[in-house]
């Protein structure tokens, strides 16, 4: 291989580094997999472990509303997920909130495509061209060519 090809992650980061990041994978396997097994289907949906240290488990949520509902349920939960040998030692659980990024948001299907009737195609002109300032005027012409 050349010197300046391709290069796998093992070559670049020290040995000690690399299995870390493996163990550290493994470990929040075992933590989600233990979350889901513990709990209702309908909350391990919603939320997953991402951290357990020092009997803290720190779980994030995709929406505020059920974090809240899961902080409802902190006492139950925590009884729940103590029974499960991967939580031994758990004695308090932080809720937050993290939605989903940006790339890992299902695709949203645009809605259909509205259209302006003729009257309010009128409205919008005649708006437009009382408006003094030149770029709004230019958009609410463009909105209204737009108009069916």
């Amino acid at each position: 291989m050349p010197k300046n090809g391709p290069k796998t992650l093992g070559n670049c980061l020290p040995g000690d580094v690399l299995q870390r990041f493996v163990s550290q994978d493994d470990v929040l396997r075992v933590w989600q997999l233990a979350w889901s097994a513990s709990v209702d289907p309908e909350l391990s949906g919603f939320a997953h472990p991402v951290r357990f240290e020092h009997g803290k488990l720190v779980l994030h949520c995709r929406s505020s509303a059920r974090a809240t509902r899961l902080r409802h349920q902190k006492m139950r939960l925590i009884a729940l997920l103590q029974q499960h040998p991967a939580f031994q030692g758990l004695m308090e659980i932080d809720i937050r909130t993290r939605p989903l990024s940006q790339d890992a948001q299902a695709v949203v299907e645009p809605g259909p495509q509205r259209q302006l009737s003729s009257a309010a195609r009128a409205m919008i002109l005649g708006i437009a061209d009382s408006i003094s300032d030149p770029e709004l005027s230019a958009s609410l012409k463009r909105l209204a060519d737009r108009a069916s």
